[in-house]
């Protein structure tokens, strides 16, 4: 088994509010979209941009909404 740390950071309300939303609606846990978003990105960045893996994304995929930036306010995922 691999060793597992924690990471937290903070983030503004709107991502916070979307990110939960949309964990909410596709049935995913924040813990396993963010390990397998973070993947995506590192084997990404390991390979050549001609070779970039591909995502399986299920057919009842719904993206997130528009996220503003302009609230200040933070909360910790």
């Amino acid at each position: 088994m691999t060793e597992s740390k924690i990471i937290s950071f903070r983030v503004n309300t709107d991502f916070y509010d979307s990110f939960n939303e949309f964990c909410t609606r596709n049935k995913v846990s924040k813990k396993d979209l963010f390990t397998r978003t973070m993947e995506f990105i590192f084997t990404a960045e390991k390979t050549e941009k001609r070779n970039l893996p591909v995502l399986n994304v299920p057919s009842d995929y719904q993206p997130l909404s528009n996220v503003s930036m302009d609230r200040r306010e933070e909360k910790l995922i």
